[in-house]
């Protein structure tokens, strides 16, 4: 039977919510064939990013070293209160990610316009993974999105920047926490994802064993 399911004729949809796998007072959600844990506003902390909606609430991480990258992930929690963008990463000559929270305005991935939004008070876990092949978004621990990779390469650097750009209009400035920002010169797997999503626990650095890999801690 495919992961997630039993029985004879495998129709029967296992609840893993029965053995509680979220940490830190997540909640689990059962989905078919799946589950996700989504995670109390409680297990903020201090250090968050805050953005308080107005034109001093971006922050621009400084262009990171990438030459010759073949892989990369990128993962985050956010909870995240206004209609605005609050995310972007983009190589020395093309986007990869501009994440919006918005109904009227959608997300970018890859040059995909998508719809990424989650706006009910609750910490939510985004990662984006990207190989040579394929790209896959991760919402909560759950695969939401794929496609194709077409060809995109890192010459020098990577440009992250978190909150929006300054100079927007006041009903653009985003308003809301982001934390644990974490990038990886490596494809990440779906177990190492899951594991993140599971702990509510936003604060925690994961270090994975990526051999000669490089990690950026944001």
């Amino acid at each position: 039977c495919p992961l997630g399911f039993a029985g004879e004729l495998c129709e029967v949809d296992i609840n893993e919510c029965l053995h509680l796998p979220c940490l830190n007072n997540g909640t689990c959600l059962q989905f078919n064939g799946d589950y996700s844990c989504t995670c109390l506003t409680e297990q903020t902390h201090n250090f968050d990013l805050y953005f308080d909606g107005t034109d001093h609430s971006a922050v621009l991480i400084p262009t990171l070293n990438a030459s010759k990258l073949q892989e990369l992930t990128l993962c985050l929690w956010f909870n995240i209160e206004s209609e605005s963008s609050y995310l972007s990463l983009e190589t020395d000559h093309m986007p990869l990610v501009s994440l919006r929270n918005s109904n009227k305005m959608s997300s970018y991935i890859m040059n995909n316009s998508v719809q990424i939004q989650r706006m009910d008070g609750l910490w939510h876990q985004f990662c984006f993974v990207l190989n040579s092949i394929n790209w896959f978004v991760y919402l909560d621990g759950l695969k939401t999105l794929l496609g194709e990779t077409k060809e995109w390469t890192v010459n020098k650097s990577l440009k992250l920047t978190l909150g929006q750009k300054l100079g927007v209009e006041d009903e653009d400035r985003v308003r809301g926490h982001l934390c644990g920002v974490n990038i990886y010169s490596q494809a990440l797997t779906e177990d190492n994802i899951k594991n993140m999503s599971i702990s509510c626990q936003q604060r925690e650095n994961y270090f994975f064993n990526i051999p000669y890999g490089m990690e950026w801690v944001v």
